[in-house]
């Protein structure tokens, strides 16, 4: 709702509530193994390695939701 009111009233709106982040590390990426699966040529490897990124982020966002316990977290299709 800040950013709704910061775009219509065109200006920084006071914060309404405590705020925190969550931020979540993953091992390295192990590129070598799609460079080696595409033969060493980077531009083979971009698709493997672009499914690879998609999926860790996804599993970074998942484990978050899972355990975030702050008013509004919930998922919309789960609120009472």
């Amino acid at each position: 709702m800040e950013r709704i009111a910061e775009d219509f009233y065109s200006r920084i709106m006071p914060r309404t509530g405590p705020r925190r982040a969550i931020a979540r590390l993953h091992s390295p990426l192990d590129v070598r193994s799609c460079l080696d699966e595409a033969g060493g040529k980077l531009r083979n490897a971009v698709n493997s390695l672009t499914r690879e990124m998609e999926a860790t982020v996804q599993a970074g966002i998942n484990a978050i939701n899972l355990s975030n316990d702050a008013p509004g977290a919930t998922l919309v299709h789960e609120a009472p």
